[in-house]
């Protein structure tokens, strides 16, 4: 949970801008919102080692 009184579609709103902001330097915009989404429905993943994969930089 966030902060008091923070309802929780604005705690997904800025969890997910504070990730973009640190991730655009390395990630375009479907690659972020991959992650995001995986990481929003982690309960459907058959697999876990799927995230960390997700966040492989290639050079």
């Amino acid at each position: 949970m966030g902060p008091p009184g923070v309802p929780r579609r604005d705690e997904y709103r800025l969890a997910r801008t504070k990730f973009r902001d640190a991730a655009s330097e390395y990630m375009n915009d479907q690659e972020m919102q991959t992650v995001i989404d995986t990481v929003w429905n982690l309960e459907e993943l058959d697999d876990m080692s799927t995230l960390p994969e997700l966040m492989v930089l290639e050079e």
